[in-house]
């Protein structure tokens, strides 16, 4: 990958310029690092990297989480165990 091409590049927010917070559980690792978690206001699975959060996420969590958006397409950001 380019080095260029990390990180967020844009992030889904609300016509008054807040994230949107949406639900879903995880639902599958690639590696000890990768993972998905499936959205339940979209339907679709979302990329997410653990390391990224303050908590180590587990297969059927339940979290809340936002959308951020870098060349690679969506993935979850701020996710937040419930």
């Amino acid at each position: 990958a380019h080095p260029g091409r990390q990180g967020i590049i844009d992030k889904l927010i609300t016509d008054s310029g807040d994230l949107v917070v949406l639900h879903g559980n995880v639902s599958r690792f690639a590696n000890s690092n990768e993972g998905w978690l499936r959205s339940d206001e979209t339907k679709t699975d979302i990329r997410f990297t653990a390391y990224r959060h303050h908590f180590k996420p587990r297969i059927g969590d339940r979290v809340t989480f936002n959308i951020g958006f870098n060349y690679g397409g969506p993935f979850a950001i701020k996710m937040e165990r419930l």
